[in-house]
């Protein structure tokens, strides 16, 4: 076992209040059954996420609701959020901090985080719209996003709970924060006192629109990381066809989880490729935040000394089960799964 999965337990069993904490948008997201077409129709890259303004975003959801019908789901999401909320249902104390508007949704998005228990919620009202997403779920289970940041825009200093943040073993966050001028800023300073503080940051890249115009900044960050997610695509828009030679020449010592959809999920780290088997039967029906639910499962794996590969299999499965249905919550089934598979590894 390396250096860094040992600390990644042990951070489990130190004297803090939380195991992870994070801050970022909270988006409500409305999800629609899509075709190919129909993003075509749109003028939409599938696959890929983008930002419109309010008016944009509003045009666009009756454009939906015209070529689509209603939508077939409804809740809450955003990439962090994803994460704290399935690391808590996994069993870890989490903070979360983010920020609502205050029209009729915001209610809403504050009682679905307070539902979670070991969630320990910061959530901060501004004035304005609580942010939306929509999602437009093709047969192929993958998913398309245009979101309104709403109030997520303006999110700033006032998320970040300095006391909560040094009880926290790990700091999370995602590539999307860096394209929010407001949250950017909150981020280096958070990355600065993380590093004071000795604490190991996990970070998800989340899109490869964001890599396309981020890529030279992230490459800068991750120095700054232990632990990095990222998907194919992603990996290929941030480092090229040679990423695991470039991952092992010029980080060594960080891990890399590379989730490669049906394919087998890659882990790097200390000059090796390490192969774990994804699940391979499930029927797949959306795509949204698998890579948020993999992220929460692979630290659950860490927190509880399953090394690399444990941490995998464990991240596969609940992803799994997430792709199994509309919206971004696993199931009670699956974290059960999940709790016995660690109490008994096979």
């Amino acid at each position: 076992m390396s250096t860094l999965t040992e600390r990644f337990h042990q951070s489990d069993k130190s004297p803090k209040v939380f195991s992870l904490a994070s801050f970022c948008s909270v988006l409500y997201d409305h999800t629609f059954a899509a075709t190919d077409q129909h993003l075509k129709d749109l003028g939409l890259k599938k696959g890929f996420g983008s930002v419109s303004s309010p008016s944009d975003h509003k045009a666009l959801i009756a454009q939906i609701e015209k070529l689509m019908g209603p939508r077939v789901h409804g809740s809450i999401g955003g990439s962090c959020c994803n994460v704290a909320r399935t690391l808590a249902q996994l069993g870890e104390p989490v903070s979360f901090a983010t920020n609502v508007g205050n029209d009729e949704l915001s209610e809403h998005v504050q009682e679905s985080l307070r539902s979670t228990p070991l969630l320990t919620t910061r959530v901060s009202k501004a004035e304005g719209t609580t942010g939306s997403t929509a999602v437009l779920v093709t047969e192929d289970g993958e998913r398309t996003m245009d979101a309104d940041l709403g109030v997520s825009a303006v999110l700033g200093k006032e998320a970040f709970c300095a006391d909560d943040f040094l009880q926290s073993s790990v700091f999370h966050f995602c590539g999307y924060q860096w394209g929010v001028p407001s949250q950017k800023k909150v981020l280096l300073d958070a990355l600065h006192l993380a590093n004071q503080a000795d604490m190991l940051v996990s970070f998800d890249i989340a899109d490869p629109s964001v890599v396309s115009l981020f890529a030279a900044d992230f490459r800068r960050l991750i120095r700054d990381c232990h632990l990095v997610f990222c998907n194919e695509p992603e990996v290929l828009a941030l480092l090229g066809e040679d990423f695991e030679s470039i991952i092992h020449q010029r980080w060594p010592e960080k891990i890399f989880a590379l989730k490669r959809g049906a394919k087998d999920v890659l882990i790097c780290h200390e000059g090796l490729t390490t192969t774990v088997p994804t699940v391979k039967s499930v029927k797949v029906c959306d795509t949204t935040g698998a890579g948020d639910v993999f992220a929460a499962g692979f630290l659950k794996g860490l927190f509880c000394n399953a090394g690399l590969d444990g941490s995998a299999k464990i991240a596969a499965m609940l992803a799994a089960d997430v792709i199994s249905r509309y919206g971004v919550m696993v199931s009670p089934e699956a974290t059960d799964s999940a709790a016995r598979w660690l109490a008994n590894p096979s």
